[in-house]
């Protein structure tokens, strides 16, 4: 099914998150195609059907971008990040990363805007 709204308008996200349009997405298009200037892009709108695609990464990979564009194998190499991989890559990628971001590792993400917002506190004025 192909879907009526265009997500990479952004205008439609400058008013806002549609949240109206996708749960129409979800109830009438739970996987609709959304052509985009001789390309396009498959979304997926029900939480499970998510979470089935996020485990099946044969079949539904990000190796090649999770962006609205065409990536050449050269833009891929110079960009890739964390986000534009797959297990095992992906995996062995998060455990690096996520030690810095739990609390046994140094306080978290709650920690770390701590240091930031005291950090910014003797900038501010008033």
């Amino acid at each position: 099914m192909t879907a009526t709204v265009d997500l990479t308008d952004l205008d439609l996200w400058a008013r806002g998150v549609p949240y109206g349009e996708f749960a129409r997405l979800r109830r009438d298009a739970p996987v609709a195609w959304f052509p985009d200037d001789g390309s396009g892009f498959w979304g997926v709108h029900r939480y499970a059907d998510i979470v089935t695609a996020s485990r099946d990464v044969r079949t539904f990979s990000s190796a090649r971008g999770v962006s609205f564009e065409e990536p050449t194998d050269e833009d891929m190499a110079a960009r890739r990040t964390i986000i534009d991989t797959d297990p095992p890559e992906h995996t062995k990628l998060r455990k690096i990363v996520s030690g810095g971001l739990l609390p046994a590792g140094g306080g978290g993400v709650r920690a770390l805007h701590r240091r930031a917002d005291g950090a910014g506190a003797g900038r501010r004025s008033g």
